[in-house]
């Protein structure tokens, strides 16, 4: 007539929420995720050397092509936006 409650739970019923799922065979994180990271390095880095290798080519200097605000301005304004996005609403 009336549902059962449900059975109690052990600690052999828990989830894993540590990091233990993601060890790879070395037994770390870090292991794990420089290689997942892996190509986004190896792209990063062939884009530097593609940057210097056709900058020297054309005799042309590497500048910042968003150089309409200076970086010491608009990071610091990334980050401020991002905390402003992010905690402000949680706190209202």
């Amino acid at each position: 007539m009336f549902p059962r409650a449900p059975a109690p739970r052990d600690a052999a019923d828990e989830q894993d929420t540590s990091y233990s799922g993601l060890m790879h065979e070395t037994g770390s994180v870090r292991s794990l995720v420089e290689r997942n990271f892996g190509a986004a390095w190896i792209t990063g880095i062939a884009m530097v050397v593609a940057t210097i290798v056709f900058a020297a080519i054309g005799e042309l200097p590497v500048h910042d092509p968003d150089s309409l605000i200076p970086g010491y301005i608009r990071f610091p304004a990334i980050v401020l936006g991002a905390i402003a996005l992010d905690v402000v609403p949680r706190v209202l």
